[in-house]
């Protein structure tokens, strides 16, 4: 009987342990796409964002969400959702980017970078002035 449950021991934290590493391995696999996209894009600098990055940011917001989805309680979800947010700016999804960097602003840890990013939006919708404000403001802070 304590052979039973010694194996079961083992095959349980064994379990365990491949269940933390299915959702590092989720969001390691989006941030590869979205650094490939970022490769790709800077390489086309000036030029229109290449299809070849749109859909690697793309593939990273799929992984994102992934992570978002079947791992909520993990500690990779607020990396996840900024790395969603970029991602979504980059593939000039403003309101997409928006929601989830209002979101971040509003949880602990990345509220000074959502509202960075937040900015940015602000200034590619058109909205240069209220981008300047915010930017003076993170300066501030």
């Amino acid at each position: 009987m304590s052979e039973f449950n010694s194996k079961f021991i083992k095959y349980l934290c064994l379990l365990l342990f491949l269940k933390g590493c299915a959702y590092f391995n989720t969001f390691y696999n989006a941030e590869e796409h979205f650094d490939l996209a970022e490769r790709i894009r800077i390489e086309n600098l000036g030029n229109q964002i290449p299809s070849r990055a749109i859909q690697e940011y793309g593939r990273a917001i799929d992984k994102s969400e992934k992570v978002l989805r079947e791992y909520s309680d993990s500690r990779y979800v607020q990396d996840a959702k900024l790395l969603k947010g970029k991602s979504h700016y980059f593939r000039r999804e403003y309101d997409s980017a928006v929601l989830i960097f209002n979101q971040l602003i509003q949880e602990e840890g990345f509220d000074q970078e959502a509202r960075y990013w937040l900015a940015l939006c602000k200034w590619r919708d058109l909205k240069p002035q209220p981008a300047i404000n915010d930017l003076k403001n993170l300066i501030k802070k």
